[in-house]
């Protein structure tokens, strides 16, 4: 990304304090986020608490866990692609929960017929087993009487559980050396400080939304280098995708509040862990105790390009926040 000229960055932190103006009594009316995510999972305990057979899991997650037959009966990756497979089984569980209507239900059962045994090359009646499981399915994994309010989560019986580890970090052969900035981080990290100064001045995430990207790719690939010559190769790819959806929950997403890298809010960083990784990151459940690991040597990353000139504070706080994230996965997936 090209740097900014003065005038421009000017022009911008001046169009962004006259928003920040515009918004400020808006904002004292808002409800918070991370509290009424503290008030979801107080009343997912207490409804929770009585069913050792069913756990809360994010939309997506559950989605994952619905479709596992499917996945299972693929042909092969080089066949049928694994996103037309989870399409084609979100399709049926949203079929499975529409109200009686025959005529509406007999055309998308049709479909759905016609689509299942394209997919994995059955016949017609082949495919009318496949989808009658599958309806069949979605009551059996989330019964209707136990659903809640909140869209974002489901009641899921745990029908698989997974063997989950704390991260290791004494497995770990990690340089101490420091690893200083390249001549190809000056872009990027000058345009950082940039996006820093406009988020703190009040812009919205959507104006700055094609420079939070570009940054982002440019520091993930830097990330990536810096994690090889420090001997974390072998972590490069886990770190690297949930450094990604840490900054685009840090610079992608509308906060209410002024969010950069180098100040976010112990609230915000609690409702990162307790619900934004979960529903953003859609990976195999065992790789989720890896992600504080990721963040807290992303802040290392960024001490050593001189970003940051001390990170303990927010290495303290992360660090404080692993276990407890690592308790709640264990207790969704385990």
């Amino acid at each position: 990304m090209a740097a900014k000229s003065a005038r421009e960055v000017a022009r911008r932190r001046q169009k962004a304090a006259v928003l920040r103006r515009q918004k400020s009594k808006l904002k004292s009316g808002r409800k918070k986020t991370p509290a009424f995510d503290r008030e979801i999972e107080a009343i997912l305990d207490d409804l929770l608490k009585d069913l050792k057979d069913f756990r809360p899991l994010p939309f997506m997650q559950a989605m994952m866990q619905y479709a596992r037959p499917l996945m299972d009966m693929s042909p092969g990756e080089d066949v049928t692609p694994a996103s037309e497979i989870f399409s084609t089984a979100v399709s049926i569980w949203n079929y499975a929960g529409q109200p009686e209507d025959a005529a509406q239900a007999e055309t998308e059962q049709r479909k759905l017929v016609k689509a299942i045994a394209k997919t994995f090359r059955l016949d017609k009646a082949e495919g009318k087993r496949i989808l009658d499981m599958m309806v069949e399915r979605r009551e059996f994994l989330m019964p209707s009487d136990l659903q809640l309010f909140d869209p974002f989560f489901l009641v899921v019986r745990r029908d698989v559980s997974y063997l989950l580890t704390e991260f290791d970090y004494g497995r770990l052969e990690f340089s101490m050396d420091p690893v200083p900035p390249q001549p190809e981080d000056e872009a990027w990290l000058a345009d950082l400080q940039d996006l820093d100064s406009w988020m703190q001045d009040g812009a919205e995430v959507w104006e700055c939304e094609k420079e939070a990207m570009e940054i982002k790719e440019a520091l993930l690939d830097s990330y990536s280098r810096w994690l090889h010559a420090k001997g974390l190769g072998d972590y490069a790819d886990d770190f690297d995708f949930f450094a990604g959806v840490y900054l685009e929950f840090v610079y992608e997403t509308d906060h209410r509040e002024a969010v950069t890298l180098k100040s976010v809010p112990d609230p915000i960083l609690e409702h990162f862990f307790s619900d934004f990784v979960l529903r953003k990151a859609l990976t195999t459940p065992t790789k989720y105790p890896t992600c504080p690991a990721s963040v807290i040597f992303l802040y290392s990353f960024l001490q050593d390009k001189g970003y940051m000139a001390n990170t303990k504070s927010m290495v303290s706080n992360l660090a404080e926040l692993e276990q407890i994230f690592f308790l709640f996965v264990k207790g969704m997936f385990g």
